[in-house]
């Protein structure tokens, strides 16, 4: 999870640079061209046509992360690993949930697993997830050594 979070970061923040630069590109040529700065204009040009092009790019590339990680977080933390059940949580095709968790693997989002048949095999098994949550930040517990410990805030309660 953490190299797919550390991607999304990174396209957020080139996205929204992108954003601003094509939205300050263009009085930057205005102001570039009326007062004879030459090189503010050209500037201006430069994140305009950066802005224009790269912006639409980046903010797709940053929601096909964004539900790439929503799919691997279900395949790692809800330990889903039926691909037609994937499907119908995701609300894509079997082909088309198949060849995003191919492209995860390739990627290295999901190490060590693959997909066999209907399935994705390779998963490590978490705990057995307790129906009761933390009384301390309401996160979900899980049993470990007879004990629930609450995986987000650290606080252990006897089971």
């Amino acid at each position: 999870m953490e190299a797919i979070n550390k991607k999304i970061k990174s396209l957020f923040i080139l996205s929204l640079i992108l954003s601003v630069a094509f939205v300050a590109g263009i009085p930057s040529i205005v102001f570039g061209a009326t007062g004879g700065m030459i090189w503010l204009m050209v500037i201006g040009i430069i994140a305009t046509v950066a802005g224009f092009y790269g912006m639409p790019i980046s903010w797709v590339m940053y929601g096909t992360n964004i539900s790439q990680r929503n799919i691997v977080r279900s395949i790692v933390e809800e330990q889903i690993t039926n691909i037609d059940d994937l499907a119908g949580i995701h609300n894509k095709s079997v082909p088309v949930i198949t060849r995003e968790i191919s492209t995860l693997i390739a990627k290295g989002y999901l190490k060590g697993c693959k997909i066999q048949g209907n399935e994705i095999v390779g998963i490590k098994k978490k705990s057995i997830i307790a129906r009761n949550k933390c009384p301390n930040c309401g996160s979900p517990l899980i049993i470990k050594d007879n004990k629930k410990i609450c995986e987000y805030c650290s606080a252990q309660f006897d089971n």
